[in-house]
């Protein structure tokens, strides 16, 4: 059973995760929609759902709660806007119970990229609280939502592997951190959530000198965690060594600038 769960994957196209100024909310919201889309392509939802599958408690109360369902009107509105998804019925005055049925379009115009989350990985991220408290950890406080965003970010940049590219994507923290616009300390620390929910693995070369002789914090590499991980990484490594100082024409091979320390 585990393995067949493991094959069942939401697919969010890239221009959804690059949407910057955007609610973050938008990855939950559209995994949720995506999970409950029926053979017709209508999603059937509520606000209560929504709120559940964004990590937050449908039980919660008062201000805080009122304010969770407005951000996710305006996210629906905003998906709606943008032409990926479309419904009918007014949010104004919707109840947290009141059935949505929403439209997915799958028309993603010229948006050839997107990233693959599986079913698990979504339900170990909205249930990270319990995972650590079976294995005796301290728990984290962490937005689910984020650890989703940040999760999506790497996949969709992580280029396809081939016989002569590795399945790895690399980047400075620093520049994750200011691309994604979260701070590089929650961006380190929601990185060693997801590598405790064995969804990603990761390592970070040793530090350098440039020819200046100033020191650099070198890059961090990411890959899923799945069989053969550890070989992946060590091939990425290799062929960023291999890499580091050639150049295709006036371009570097790999798009990153060095970080400093």
């Amino acid at each position: 059973m585990k393995n067949e769960e493991k094959e069942n994957y939401i697919i969010i196209p890239r221009r959804i995760i690059e949407q910057w100024d955007e609610d973050t909310l938008r990855i939950p919201i559209y995994c949720s929609l995506c999970k409950t889309k029926g053979l017709d392509g209508i999603a059937r939802t509520s606000l209560e759902t929504l709120i559940e599958d964004c990590g937050y408690s449908p039980k919660s109360n008062g201000e805080s709660k009122q304010k969770i369902k407005q951000r996710i009107k305006d996210v629906l509105i905003m998906l709606k806007e943008k032409e990926y998804i479309s419904f009918d019925k007014s949010l104004v005055n919707i109840r947290s119970s009141d059935n949505i049925k929403i439209v997915l379009n799958r028309n993603w115009g010229e948006d050839k990229t997107y990233s693959c989350i599986s079913l698990i990985e979504i339900n170990n991220i909205l249930n990270y609280k319990q995972i650590f408290k079976d294995n005796g950890f301290p728990i984290r406080n962490v937005m689910p939502c984020k650890l989703l965003y940040m999760l999506a970010y790497i996949r969709v940049n992580k280029p396809i592997g081939s016989k002569e590219k590795p399945e790895v994507y690399f980047n400075y923290i620093a520049n994750i951190a200011k691309k994604i616009y979260i701070n590089e300390r929650t961006v380190t620390h929601y990185i060693e959530v997801l590598q405790f929910l064995d969804i990603i693995a990761t390592d970070t070369l040793p530090r350098y000198k440039d020819k200046n002789n100033n020191w650099h914090t070198d890059l961090t590499l990411f890959v899923d965690k799945k069989e053969g991980w550890e070989k992946e990484l060590e091939w990425g490594k290799e062929y960023i060594y291999k890499h580091r100082n050639k150049t295709k024409g006036e371009k570097k091979i790999y798009n990153v600038e060095p970080s400093s320390n």
